[in-house]
């Protein structure tokens, strides 16, 4: 016989698709994915239901779906309620922009009497001063000592509601600008 060193045999090589590939360890999930894809695991997943069966699940989803339809009944309920609501407050808000709109006109308003009254004692006496200085037949005309702007006499005259420039608006776009 032949007493040469033989040497062992390797096993055969495995086919690719049964080879082990190295890497990290298969995750729980991974490793259930692939299990339950040869078919060796329940089709019903006991880890997270243990001990739920299939007729006390089918309750448990009967009561859930009667659950979900109540508050279903619920909500088309409320929503127009809700609408509602929101109307109101909208509402309110409009009254509370208007009162406010309406305090702003009624100080403006007193503050143009305010201004008014100032403008007429300084015309009367701007008047009082003119007479005294000035000894002709036509002294005593107001128009001689106090001439109104272009604007103001617009104003009041015209009827032109004065511009923040200096100028007033044509009476015409008075219904504009009153928009």
């Amino acid at each position: 016989m032949h007493t040469a060193s033989r040497v062992p045999a390797q096993p055969a090589r495995p086919h690719r698709h049964q080879q082990r590939k190295s890497g990290p360890k298969l995750t729980q999930s991974r490793h259930n994915w692939r299990t339950r894809r040869r078919g060796t695991l329940p089709p019903w997943p006991t880890c997270a239901l243990a001990g739920l069966t299939r007729s006390v699940a089918g309750a448990r989803m009967t009561v859930a779906d009667a659950d979900a339809a109540d508050l279903r009944t619920l909500i088309a309920v409320v929503q127009p309620r809700l609408k509602e609501a929101d109307q109101v407050r909208d509402r309110a808000a409009q009254a509370v922009r208007g009162a406010e709109q309406e305090d702003a006109v009624h100080a403006l308003d007193k503050r143009i009497v305010e201004i008014e009254e100032k403008l007429c004692a300084a015309v009367a006496e701007r008047f009082r001063l003119g007479c005294e200085h000035d000894s002709s037949v036509y002294a005593c005309v107001l128009p001689r000592h106090c001439r109104p702007t272009e604007s103001l006499h617009r104003a009041v005259v015209e009827g032109a509601v004065p511009a923040l420039n200096g100028t007033s608006v044509p009476a015409v776009s008075q219904a504009v600008v009153a928009k």
